[in-house]
């Protein structure tokens, strides 16, 4: 959905705690904290080293999302 300002509207607004990933697919992310429209997300790389990224929110849904 597009706002009235022409930008998308965000319908999914994680909090601290969830589980997510990106709209894209990938691995499994736990949001640590949120800053504006940027959520940082830590996961375990292939390496089983803690990642840590911003990624923006707009990007991100729920971990357990169904897909048509």
């Amino acid at each position: 959905p597009i706002s009235e300002h022409g930008t998308p509207s965000q319908s999914y607004q994680p909090s601290p705690g969830d589980v997510v990933r990106l709209k894209s697919g990938g691995p499994e992310m736990t949001v640590s904290s949120i800053e504006g429209d940027t959520s940082f997300c830590a996961w375990m790389n292939n390496d089983n080293r803690l990642e840590l990224e911003p990624i923006a929110i707009i990007c991100l849904e729920p971990a357990n999302k169904k897909h048509d």
